[in-house]
């Protein structure tokens, strides 16, 4: 299994719409520009999404929520994934502290403007504490 970070743009999708897409427990499709692999394979049928708003133009940055992906389809640069627990809590109360900000701009590195990174493995296993830490 592979994880990806999703970076979800309040210019194009606010955090309001994010809300009421994950409230309504249906899968979600969504486009994708810039993928950086970070030395992960191609995005895959099972793999992990963790979902997460910058700090540029949003008032509430953080992790949103994550889910599992459904399908990729490079050549119509969308995603679908289907939101999984505790994104419905997650989306209400982003996970953000100075952990979080240094763990995502670590993943990120210079290359902020991309839609989506891969994560390594014991980044996404930072990722799983933390949530499994808000929501205990």
């Amino acid at each position: 299994m592979q994880a990806w970070l999703y970076q979800m743009s309040s210019d194009y999708y606010n955090p309001n719409e994010y809300r009421v897409e994950v409230w309504e427990g249906r899968p979600i499709v969504w486009s994708v520009g810039k993928v950086v692999a970070r030395g992960l394979g191609e995005v895959l049928l099972g793999d992990s999404l963790v979902l997460f708003y910058a700090k540029s133009r949003n008032l509430y940055p953080g992790i949103y929520g994550w889910g599992v992906i459904a399908r990729y389809s490079q050549r119509r640069s969308e995603i679908e994934f289907q939101p999984t627990f505790p994104s419905d809590y997650l989306k209400m109360y982003p996970l953000w502290d100075k952990k979080v900000e240094k763990l995502i701009n670590g993943v990120r590195g210079r290359m902020t403007q991309a839609t989506l990174w891969g994560l390594k493995l014991e980044e996404y296993r930072l990722v799983c504490e933390l949530i499994n830490e808000r929501i205990d």
